[in-house]
């Protein structure tokens, strides 16, 4: 492209790819609890090449270069945030299947039914799929499922629900067999 043609295609990721971005920025942030210092250098480094672009006298080679690697850091700005809570969610779900599998015996525990343990291995497969994919364009949709589908089977979960379930169940047995041991000293006085 030539430098004028680089400088529209800039304008170009500005107005429509950069809203976007700022949307998974937020959500991240939202998602963190805290502003992302990631996002910030990405953003950074990409305001330094459309700057670059923009000086006098570059030249075509030099407008192409910034421009791809304007392109790159915006799309490290959206990729990793995403890659970042598609993962984080997935440890989240993990680690509650770990703690709460014992419970399984509990009517309607979405851990006891196969397909759950199907639905986690898609769920790894679209994260080991999206770091394979980052330089390809598709990654970010593909962490996004990741995330997506991670967040609706923790939501499936409610492992409190399921913990307080087995606790009563326990705690109902001990009373059972205090009532029934205290039952049976009466009657065999």
């Amino acid at each position: 492209m030539t430098v004028d043609e680089c400088r529209k295609e800039c304008i170009r990721i500005l107005r429509e790819e950069y809203p976007k971005i700022k949307d998974g920025v937020f959500r991240l942030e939202v998602f963190m609890q805290t502003k992302s210092k990631k996002a910030v250098y990405e953003l950074r480094d990409c305001f330094d090449h459309i700057a670059t672009l923009h000086k006098d006298g570059i030249t075509e080679e030099e407008a192409n270069l910034h421009l791809n690697e304007c392109r790159t850091h915006l799309r490290r700005c959206v990729v990793e945030p995403l890659e970042y809570m598609a993962e984080k969610q997935f440890f989240q779900l993990h680690k509650y299947v770990q703690r709460f599998g014992w419970i399984r015996f509990i009517k309607d525990n979405p851990l006891s039914k196969p397909d759950f343990f199907h639905k986690m291995k898609k769920i790894k497969e679209l994260i080991a799929e999206g770091r394979t994919s980052k330089t390809e364009g598709n990654a970010a949709q593909i962490f996004g499922e990741a995330f997506n589908e991670s967040h609706a089977l923790l939501s499936e979960i409610t492992p409190l629900r399921y913990l307080i379930n087995g606790v009563l169940v326990v705690v109902g047995a001990f009373i059972s067999g205090g009532l029934a041991a205290i039952c049976a000293n009466h009657l065999f006085k």
